[in-house]
């Protein structure tokens, strides 16, 4: 048996005892740490699929297109009805009447395109040029030029009736491609990543009882510590108890510190991925997630906000507290190793009664009497 001498004795055991006080202010923040992040990163990633959809709704203006482009049809019918322009190709309802100039109307349409112009000036980003896109902007684009022609016309139902018809034609092209942009939106959504979503949350709230791991680890070094530091298996024999504390803080730092790396590989993995896997199925030229999403960031700051800067700051934090258990784990495992190869806390050995002579080496009888043989 051995004697745990005191652990503030001398300069090394100071430096030793501080740095397991270290430990501890480590292992508790990183508890506290870790639950935060947990807590702001569960909510964020159900939100996720739902706050994609509304930054294409809200920032682009993709949600009111079929309204507003069904207000330009309205808006052409009205100025058709004042000039009293009955032609097939653009039918006028026969109910509708207007006591209202064509100065009105033209006022009125302009206001209503700028809405429109948010999604015209969207499908201009050739990196966003979806499998409807490109279309879809031509038109925009077509729609444009015909509203500012229809508001030069000063009120000359000759200048505006053909222009009119011409808008109420292209109104209805947008109306036409506003419901296959709903699909593909949706599409984004509903792929593959997110059919388990649900699934992928709950498993994820277990991430809350990783930081106990090491917290049951480090209790069971501070017993061996504490009580003898000294494994029972080495040369000056600590006892079976301290040992088993000992082993067993050591088997759940392998479970916690095996937990913590696979964490740190998988976010590296997803990281070096993002590069190569492609969006299939909604942009034409098909880019990589990391192209996508730094492009979103630089070119598209209010659309990244509503979309994507939740959760990117929810995964940063995330990776932040795993990234300060690692260092937690090296620090225990160099500590450990120290605390058991040298002996730093050992000042007796033997019977508990009877101290090392350090000035004169035992005869053969004395070194018998010392270790009981």
């Amino acid at each position: 048996m051995i004697k745990r001498g005191s652990s503030w004795s001398t300069k090394r055991r100071q430096v030793l005892t501080g740095c397991f006080i270290v430990q501890w202010l480590l292992v508790i923040f990183g508890t506290c740490f870790g639950h935060a992040a947990v807590f702001g990163l569960e909510p964020s990633l159900r939100r996720f699929p739902a706050n994609l959809l509304c930054g294409f709704h809200q920032v682009f203006g993709f949600n009111r297109m079929v309204s507003d482009a069904m207000m330009v049809e309205r808006l052409a019918q009205e100025a058709l009805v004042i000039c009293r322009d009955n032609r097939t190709d653009c039918p006028v309802p026969l109910d509708m009447s207007s006591s209202r100039s064509l100065e009105d109307v033209e006022r009125d349409m302009s206001r209503v395109f700028l809405a429109l112009e948010k999604v015209m000036i969207a499908t201009s980003d050739v990196n966003f040029h979806g499998l409807e896109m490109v279309s879809l902007h031509k038109t925009l684009q077509r729609l444009d030029k015909d509203i500012k022609t229809f508001s030069q016309s000063s009120g000359s139902c000759q200048a505006s009736s053909d222009v009119a018809c011409t808008v109420y034609r292209d109104a209805l092209i947008v109306q036409t491609h506003a419901d296959a942009h709903e699909i593909q939106f949706r599409n984004i959504t509903a792929d593959k990543v997110f059919d388990d979503w649900e699934n992928a949350m709950q498993a994820l709230s277990l991430l809350h009882l990783l930081p106990y791991i090491p917290v049951a680890s480090l209790l069971l070094f501070t017993y061996f510590w504490k009580r003898d530091a000294a494994c029972y298996f080495c040369s000056r024999g600590g006892s079976l108890r301290g040992t088993a504390a000992l082993l067993a803080s050591t088997f759940l730092w392998l479970i916690s510190f095996a937990g913590t790396n696979l964490l740190m590989i998988a976010s590296a993995a997803i990281y070096l991925q993002s590069t190569s896997v492609k969006i299939k199925m909604v942009f034409v030229d098909e880019p990589s997630v990391k192209a996508f999403l730094d492009h979103v960031q630089a070119r598209h700051v209010a659309f990244w906000d509503i979309a994507f800067r939740e959760t990117s700051y929810a995964l940063g934090w995330a990776v932040r507290s795993v990234a300060c258990f690692t260092l937690f784990h090296f620090m225990v495992f160099f500590y450990g190793c120290f605390v058991v190869l040298c002996w730093p806390y050992v000042d007796v050995y033997g019977d508990t009664d009877m101290v090392v002579q350090t000035s004169t080496a035992p005869d053969d009888d004395d070194e018998h009497e010392i270790f009981g043989i």
